[in-house]
């Protein structure tokens, strides 16, 4: 945490993060087939050769970032947690691996009772989501942005809920336990996550099909010349193709 930014005139004013692109300080995204790394030896980390691209390239952001939220917001063995996620496809995958249990607010008029009747004491910690017990932890470790108007701060002081801002996760503190104790022993495989993979050339098109949702396009695995071929298992590369239908301009998904 840069104490230097924080107490700047603008307090709440967030500190530059390294290819952060304009969210933190406007630097260069790490979108490109080449970036230079300042300090390498601190801020590069060898990957072995047995390790595919696919397995390796989430220690990036991702498995760091997750791994800091459940240290930061200090779940315990035993704690009963909620995780909120507008993946639909996440929660099959955690239902299907671990059995836990999965709530679409689609299905339910309201969440809060629903998660009531399946754990009447309520949650000891909830990640992004305030629905917890008296006493509880919710940590929040999503990019948000900006003010939020209507929250309940006198419900948050009078049931002593402990409402955590994760910050952004110190990655380079967590590369080495995420990628030594959980990738290479096979623990942990990250390649569920990868919906598409897509050549870096495409990738500006493909950022306005993510946003639309088209063919499911969830977590894109770009593509540049420097990677192996997909591994076993894993999404073959696709291409946008832009045509155009009634007059419109169209998107549509096509494997190469």
């Amino acid at each position: 945490m840069c104490e230097a930014r924080i107490m700047s005139a603008r307090a709440c004013q967030l500190a530059e993060s390294y290819s952060y692109s304009h969210f933190t300080g406007g630097f260069p995204g790490g979108q490109a087939e080449y970036v230079r790394v300042s300090i390498g030896k601190v801020n590069l980390l060898p990957i072995l050769d047995s390790v595919t691209d696919e397995k390796s390239i989430y220690l990036l952001d991702v498995l760091p970032t997750s791994y800091h939220t459940v240290v930061d917001t200090g779940i315990k063995i035993g704690d009963v947690v909620g995780i909120w996620t507008k993946f639909p496809s996440w929660l099959r995958f955690a239902k299907s691996k671990s059995g836990i249990e999965t709530i679409n607010f689609n299905q339910y008029k309201d969440v809060t009772e629903r998660i009531y009747e399946i754990c009447p004491r309520g949650l000891d910690v909830a990640l992004d989501c305030v629905s917890v017990h008296k006493m509880g932890s919710c940590g929040i470790i999503a990019a948000y942005g900006g003010y939020v108007n209507g929250v309940n701060v006198g419900a948050l002081m009078e049931k002593g809920v402990r409402l955590i801002g994760n910050g952004q996760a110190p990655v380079l503190k967590y590369w080495k336990v995420s990628f030594q104790d959980y990738i290479i022993p096979g623990k942990f495989d990250a390649t569920f996550m990868i919906t598409h993979r897509v050549p870096i050339d495409y990738i500006a098109k493909h950022y306005s099909a993510f946003d639309s949702c088209i063919d499911g396009v969830e977590k894109v695995f770009v593509e540049t010349q420097f990677l192996a071929p997909p591994s076993k298992g894993c999404p073959r590369t696709i291409k946008v193709k832009i045509g155009f239908n009634s007059g419109t301009e169209r998107e549509s998904i096509v494997n190469t």
